[in-house]
């Protein structure tokens, strides 16, 4: 549990940092914005299941497991975030 706590906030921080740079950069064009975080995301998540594919390969089901919760965490809050800032 405390792998997928470390695993999940450095993913968490990550999202949050590349979420808020997309945001400056873009500023009130909402439509690019959301199009451009949402396949940072999509990114994002795909790397982490990749990840979690490999330690599972490597029988690490610990690490595994974390890179998995952590794409479901990257995966939830990243669209909630991404679709909240267009109505912003």
């Amino acid at each position: 549990m405390k792998l997928l706590k470390s695993v999940a906030g450095i993913n968490i921080i990550g999202l949050l940092l590349y979420l808020i740079l997309i945001r400056l950069f873009y500023g009130h064009d909402a439509l690019n914005a959301m199009i451009v975080s949402a396949v940072a995301i999509g990114l994002h998540v795909v790397i982490c299941v990749l990840l979690s594919v490999v330690f599972f390969l490597q029988k690490d089901k610990e690490f595994g497991r974390s890179w998995l919760g952590a794409a479901g965490l990257v995966l939830l809050i990243g669209f909630s975030v991404c679709l909240g800032n267009t109505a912003i």
